[in-house]
């Protein structure tokens, strides 16, 4: 651009006749608003030039457009010819709709014809005419052409204005990402000396963003400060690219830098005809007054991000607000961050302007712009706000009159941080809101949230209102590093301040705490939701997998009626769950029967249906669980069945997927006590070559007990081993189930034996699966002449469990107590639940006496109410085992008509558990550790 301007005017000079038509384009450019190098960046800007007023030649310029529009590209040109005859089309304005529909569609071909009739009929072209013509070739490919054409209008005496012109290919060029063309166009203009404008530098950093080149972005930077003094338009432009590359660095520093320039006061901006933001300042090459790139702007600083935040705010001699970037503060901004978050139980609280005072304070040792001032309002605002930090009785209706106040203060003319509130400086604070969006969008990509925040609170201090895309990007922001709870309070602060949340932010946050399994919360905030796009199917996906987890599928009813109210259509991953949710009736808590499994078919045809209704068709994962749930309802045929559709459907499944559909049918086969069947399958793997893995040996390991052979179970283990599967806890816990279907409780010690000479970690269930096969011989009154022996398998399980420090769990207490109460053995049963009920609290007599100070009161307290405390602490998330054994201990305690022992080891039952198993290790009999 500024070669450009010196070549035009030498050129002026040696013509002086040519200063009249110079004054004439000055003077329409002028009253147009819009400066020579901004002008016609778009189509619609030709309109600034005025239309025809004949409306002969418009009613025929219509019928030739209409004609092009119907494809009747002959009776187009006919009316052409026609157009050409009239007497009354002697001037270019006579043509204007037909070039500017040409440029807009883009039809090269008719805008030739329609320059060969204007030049036949020797009329003068303008600009536009031009304009509209390389438009028309430049977006309909037709590079080549367009820079002939501007190649020989300036090399023409009457025309110095190419620089729009090439602004126009340029942007096409790099719409159709055609990069050759793109190097073409640059090394036109710099042989031309054209120079740039900010609408160039605007299409290159478009261009630089497409090929993800961040380099480039910076080079052009350097390029823009050292001829331009940016405007506040391609400062944002830059903002904009440096976040789409990832250079949050860079961005950052602009955006400071931008905000000094808002905060001067000497900029200004309007709107051109089109209705988009222009700079008022001429487009001319002016350098800035202060060296950006060397001082104050060095974007390729190497020191981490972080420091940022860390550094003081400075005042540079020339009057530009920079950041000494230093990293020698004292104060890290998440703890300031904390402590600014910690004001109140609202989110409002982040919103105190006094507040953000105190942050930038405590962040930059200063003022954060401008000079310090005076204490007035905002700074005891500031105390209140404090001593409500430090007071746990500050109320929460205190700190609303606090931000009442403040929020006052926000809006005070003495706020030393806002910028000017003129209306002609709405246009000046909205490019600065942008940028902050676009800056906050970005640290919710990368999961900054603490810049997110701070950012946040700078907007604040300068009384820059958030938008609704503000709040999206900081919800985002924060709902990654923070808590949801701070993203739900957002919410409720746009909702107060009469905003409504985008529907991205909702589906966001929604998703997020399905996640967490947050069910209420992420259903009431799908319910907000109102675009029926079919990507806000996601967050409703999400919220029925959390329905599945949590074994809620009332809820998901719910959400299925808001999917179809909103008219959103269901994806393949809303069936595979729909099947996982709805697929069984009565499983897992009750075996299916008949009325069950009527049900269970109906809902699954009407899942189907669905399916068929949306154009879905199955996946692996919707036959898996189908499958499954088929399985675990009990409905055996149907199962096989789907089982063969599967087999047919995905012919190429991969071998592990295969082995996977097999194994769910083998196990549902075996808890059905259909082990002929099993078996057959089993072979039916290994005839066809399929994948056989230790889950599918361990499932038929199980089945042996089904026919009580442990003959083919070592065999199982045997052919295991063979193919590199080495026993695991699950291999030793069915064959302690084969051992206990026969009724060998001497071999299943001696199995179990071995499982802890091979080091094999145990766990609470391989005991339980003794206790419970005990507990069951002797409740069935089957062999009451092994009934001691019984009760000693039930006392050496349990003693082997306190030696090993593995807790007890509910079932571990019910299967001993239900032992000896079957023997009439009461006190004992007393006994031996109080002493497993304390062991399931906790094996460590330090954390178990610290349980007692906690829970001593409700064990022994006759409140009604009591139990519904206890219960309460599993509700709210805590541990399971805790919650049971004072629930045992209470019972216990009514029971014995007193106080209990808190100390395990004080029992006179486990004392004589541990004796007789130090008896039994030194005499070899049954184990040995």
């Amino acid at each position: 651009m500024y070669r450009y301007l010196s070549r035009t005017s030498c050129r002026r000079q040696m013509d002086l006749g040519k200063v009249a038509r110079g004054n004439e384009i000055v003077w329409r450019n002028g009253r147009a608003r819009v400066q020579s190098s901004q002008a016609f960046s778009y189509l619609w800007d030709f309109r600034l030039f005025g239309s025809t007023n004949n409306s002969g030649t418009r009613d025929a310029q219509i019928q030739i457009i209409n004609a092009l529009r119907l494809g009747q590209r002959n009776r187009a040109h006919e009316l052409l010819v026609d157009l050409s005859c009239m007497s009354s089309s002697s001037n270019v304005e006579d043509f204007d709709y037909i070039l500017e529909y040409c440029a807009r569609t883009p039809d090269p071909l008719f805008v030739m014809e329609a320059w060969k009739v204007m030049v036949k009929n020797e009329i003068n072209m303008k600009k536009k005419s031009y304009r509209c013509i390389i438009q028309a070739f430049s977006k309909g490919g037709y590079f080549k052409e367009a820079f002939e054409w501007i190649t020989s209008l300036e090399e023409s005496d009457h025309f110095h204005a190419c620089l729009p012109l090439c602004n126009i290919v340029l942007r096409e060029c790099i719409y159709k990402q055609s990069i050759i063309d793109v190097g073409r166009c640059l090394e036109l203009m710099n042989n031309q000396l054209m120079g740039r404008s900010e609408i160039t530098y605007w299409e290159l950093l478009k261009h630089y963003v497409l090929q993800k080149s961040l380099s480039g972005v910076h080079g052009l930077w350097k390029d823009c400060i050292k001829h331009y003094n940016p405007s506040i338009i391609i400062l944002r432009k830059f903002i904009w690219s440096f976040t789409r590359l990832h250079d949050l660095e860079s961005a950052y520093k602009i955006l400071q830098y931008m905000v000094s320039l808002v905060q001067s006061s000497c900029i200004s901006l309007r709107k051109s005809a089109a209705g988009r933001y222009q700079s008022s300042h001429l487009d001319i090459p002016i350098p800035p007054a202060c060296k950006l790139s060397d001082e104050g702007f060095r974007l390729k600083e190497n020191l981490p991000f972080q420091t940022m935040f860390n550094g003081k705010s400075v005042k540079e001699d020339d009057g530009f607000m920079a950041f000494d970037i230093s990293g020698k503060a004292g104060c890290s901004s998440s703890s300031v961050v904390d402590d600014l978050l910690t004001v109140g139980d609202i989110a409002d609280a982040c919103f105190v302007p006094n507040t953000t005072d105190d942050v930038f304070s405590r962040i930059h040792g200063s003022e954060f712009f401008g000079e310090p001032k005076e204490k007035g309002t905002c700074s005891k605002i500031s105390s209140s706000v404090a001593a409500g930090i430090g007071n746990q009785s500050f109320k929460k209706e205190k700190m609303i009159e606090v931000i009442d106040h403040s929020t006052n203060c926000l809006q005070n003319n003495n706020f030393d941080y806002s910028i000017p509130k003129e209306a002609e400086f709405i246009p000046v604070v909205n490019v600065l809101r942008w940028s902050f969006n676009d800056v906050i969008q970005y640290c919710a990509q990368s999961r900054t949230w603490e810049q997110a925040e701070l950012l946040f609170l700078q907007m604040q201090a300068l009384g820059v209102e958030p938008s609704p895309h503000t709040y999206d990007g900081l919800i985002k922001a924060v709902t990654h590093g923070r808590a949801l709870a701070y993203g739900l309070e957002l919410i409720n602060s746009m909702e107060r301040r009469g905003m409504k949340p985008y529907n991205d932010t909702i589906a966001n946050l929604s998703v997020e705490l399905s996640k967490i399994l947050e069910l209420k919360k992420a259903e009431s905030l799908l319910e907000m939701i109102s675009d029926s796009h079919q990507k806000y199917i996601h967050p409703f996906n999400a919220f029925l997998v959390a329905c599945d987890i949590m074994d809620e599928p009332e809820r998901a009813v719910r959400m299925l009626v808001k999917i179809k109210c909103l008219n959103i259509r269901p994806n393949i991953r809303t069936f595979e769950l729909l099947f996982s949710l709805f697929g069984n009736v009565n499983a897992p808590y009750e075996r299916g029967n008949w009325p069950s499994h009527m049900h269970a078919a109906e809902r699954i045809r009407h899942i189907e249906m669905g399916m068929r209704r949306s154009g879905v068709q199955h996946s692996y994962t919707s036959m898996k669980n189908l499958i499954r749930a088929l399985g675990m309802e009990g409905m055996i045929p149907e199962m096989l069945q789907r089982l063969e559709m599967a087999e047919k459907m995905l012919l190429e499944m991969e071998p592990h997927k295969i082995t996977d559909l097999y194994n769910i049918v083998l196990r549902a086969l075996v808890e059905a006590g259909h082990a002929l069947i099993a078996i057959e399958y089993f072979q039916r793997m290994r005839s066809y070559g399929f994948l056989i893995d230790a889950a599918t040996y361990h499932i038929m390991i199980e089945c042996c007990s089904l026919i009580s052979c442990f003959k083919s179970a070592l065999a199982l283990t045997s052919l295991m081993l063979r193919y590199g599967f080495f026993p695991q806890i699950m291999t030793y816990t069915a064959l302690v189930k084969v051992m206990l279907a026969i009724d060998d409780f001497e071999g299943a010690l001696d199995i179990f034996n071995q499982a802890s000479s091979d080091e094999i970690t145990v766990d609470v269930h391989l005991f339980n699966e003794i206790l419970q096969q005990a507990y069951a011989k002797i409740s069935s009154k089957e062999a009451e002449e092994h009934t001691e022996g019984l009760i000693d398998v039930i006392e050496i399980i349990i003693e082997q469990m306190h030696q090993d420090k593995i807790k007890p769990d509910p079932s571990t207490c019910t299967y001993a107590f239900c032992a000896y109460t079957e023997l009439d053995f009461h006190s004992t049963a007393v006994e031996a639940l109080r002493v497993l009920s304390l062991r399931m609290i906790s094996e460590n007599d330090d954390d178990l006496h610290e349980k007692r100070i906690r829970f001593a009161d409700l064990v022994g307290n006759e409140d009604p109410d009591v139990e519904s405390k206890i219960v309460s602490i599993f509700k709210g998330g805590g541990d399971e085992y805790l919650a049971a054994g004072l629930l045992n201990l209470r019972w216990c305690t009514f029971m014995a008509g007193h106080p209990l022992s808190w100390s395990p080891d004080e029992s006179v039952w486990a004392q004589r558990l541990s004796s007789s198993y130090f008896n039994r290790k030194r005499n070899s009999v049954h184990f040995h550790s």
